[in-house]
């Protein structure tokens, strides 16, 4: 695996395929995606959840933190990012950035503060898009 800085301070992702790789994708509005795609996983980290899922429906991308299969944070984001919150966490992991049509599953492993920390990246199709399932594992 090699190690693709993200534009937080104190994670970093490591990952199979460098982000630079994907056609001028971190530019103008799509920095701040990738910014706000590693946000998302800051929170998820900082409040110690288990999974962290991005899920499509009609109008909304649903957010949700949970821990052990508690619920702990619900919130729903702007509908045109999810397209652009799944390719995110698709690179971040390695997976098919083109493949939309069948499930995907991955590990992975973030540097937090010099820690390794495991995680898994599965993707799911469904009627409304892609829904993106990060699960962690802390020690």
């Amino acid at each position: 695996m090699t190690t693709a800085e993200t534009p937080l301070s104190n994670v970093e992702a490591v990952s199979n395929q460098p982000i630079a790789d994907e056609e001028s994708f971190v530019t103008g509005q799509d920095a701040s995606l990738m910014l706000l795609a590693n946000e998302l996983i800051a929170k998820a980290i900082d409040i110690r959840c288990s999974d962290m899922h991005v899920e499509p429906d009609e109008e909304h991308t649903i957010l949700r933190y949970l821990k052990n299969r508690e619920l702990l944070l619900e919130s729903k984001l702007p509908k045109p990012v999810h397209l652009e919150l799944v390719f995110c966490y698709k690179v971040i992991a390695g997976l098919n950035i083109n493949e939309t049509s069948k499930p995907q599953d991955k590990k992975a492993v973030l540097k937090v503060g010099g820690s390794d920390l495991n995680f898994r990246v599965t993707t799911i199709p469904g009627d409304f898009g892609e829904t993106v399932a990060i699960s962690f594992k802390f020690d």
